[in-house]
């Protein structure tokens, strides 16, 4: 999937929402924030079946923390039940139903909301507590997910590509992102082998496969003892760089330039 391809499969997800949820109650903010809370459910569960109970259990809880459309507090209109409200937001999402189960309308778009998750988390976190990285610890991405990884790759070449010292999105520093990717990989270093060491791993695998998908040259770096088990790093440009004692997979050093 070329990078034309992922901002249409973006550009999808959003048309759905936008069109059905004319006529409802249901907000765009509502409907993306069920959709992240949804794909994170299957991430978490590895599955992609979506089942109703899901969506009245989450919207429980969201209603619970009082995420209410703000336009429509004081408006004296018909009550609605619950389940008419569950009904609405199944609608409205970009899930095709086969009576109480469904799947999201293509693979692309689940795989685009776990991408936001996952870039989402790491920009909320300060540089001081980036050991706290629930997403980015929780496994290697595999291959079946390795579209996601590309989705989190083109997040990094948009920010890397933007002039005048800006990035592309928020307003945030230049290369922030590529930086916080690349800071994960040097606090590995840090860690001892032992308990907890295979969220290490993980964290520093998924990030230096973000980096290498995203074209990033890791030339004349000192990558000595890191611990990046998983990482794919075929036709990466490691010229130059030290990686005595570090920890990687063999299998995935294809092509590389060294």
């Amino acid at each position: 999937m070329c990078i034309r391809d992922r901002v249409s499969t973006q550009s999808t997800g959003e048309n759905w929402i936008k069109k059905e949820i004319q006529g409802t109650k249901i907000t765009k903010e509502q409907c993306f924030e069920m959709c992240k809370k949804v794909a994170l459910y299957l991430f978490e569960n590895k599955t992609l079946i979506v089942k109703e109970q899901l969506i009245k259990d989450t919207m429980n809880i969201m209603n619970n923390k009082n995420q209410v459309n703000e336009n429509e507090k004081g408006k004296k209109e018909e009550e609605v039940t619950e389940d008419e409200v569950v009904m609405m937001m199944m609608d409205t999402l970009p899930i095709r139903w086969t009576g109480k189960e469904g799947t999201f309308i293509h693979k692309s778009v689940w795989e685009y909301l776990i991408s936001q998750l996952f870039i989402e988390e790491l920009l909320s976190l300060e540089s001081t507590s980036l050991s706290r990285k629930r997403l980015w610890e929780s496994c290697v991405l595999s291959k079946d997910e390795r579209s996601v990884m590309l989705f989190l790759a083109d997040f990094v070449r948009l920010e890397r590509e933007v002039k005048n010292g800006k990035c592309w999105c928020d307003g945030k520093n230049e290369n922030l992102f590529q930086d916080l990717l690349i800071e994960m990989i040097e606090r590995t270093k840090q860690e001892q082998d032992g308990e907890g060491d295979f969220h290490n791993k993980a964290t520093g695998g998924n990030a230096m496969s973000v980096l290498n998908y995203s074209g990033f040259k890791f030339s004349g770096m000192d990558l000595s003892k890191v611990k990046v088990a998983g990482a794919d790093l075929q036709n990466s440009n490691l010229h130059l760089v030290d990686l005595s004692e570090s920890q990687l997979s063999a299998k995935v050093l294809g092509n590389c330039v060294g």
